[in-house]
């Protein structure tokens, strides 16, 4: 009876061994399950966060290149703005010069007009 109660205690306390055993291991996979979701949710927070700054350093750089190309094309425009003004201009002096050679042309035809004309150039140089 003795080896019986012996047995019986012997298999309580292997089972109780066993127990303790299991639990033990079941913390162990629960931490090592705990350990890897926090893992992860870092791998996904430092995945986000790369994201984020991509997009970010793209839209700068986008923002960078339109702000350029808006620059390039204000000194484009008033590079063709300031040509278009110097050939006016320039179209402007010669047509000016044509009409005074016409006038003068007209007005100097007789000799009493060049003669008046002389008159009153000299005049007004003798009162400056």
């Amino acid at each position: 009876m003795k080896e019986r109660e012996q047995s019986i205690e012997q298999a309580l306390a292997s089972a109780d061994k066993a127990r303790q055993e299991m639990q033990n291991l079941q913390a162990t996979n629960q931490k090592m399950i705990d350990e890897a979701r926090l893992e992860r949710d870092q791998l996904i927070k430092a995945a986000k966060k790369a994201a984020d700054d991509y997009r970010a350093e793209e839209k700068d750089k986008t923002a960078k290149e339109i702000s350029k190309m808006l620059e390039d094309a204000k000194r484009l425009i008033d590079s063709e703005k300031q040509a278009a003004v110097n050939e006016i201009k320039a179209q402007i002096a010669g047509l000016s010069i044509e009409i005074a050679e016409k006038i003068l042309k007209k007005q100097l035809e007789n000799k009493d007009a060049q003669k008046q004309l002389v008159s009153d150039l000299i005049q007004e140089l003798k009162i400056n």
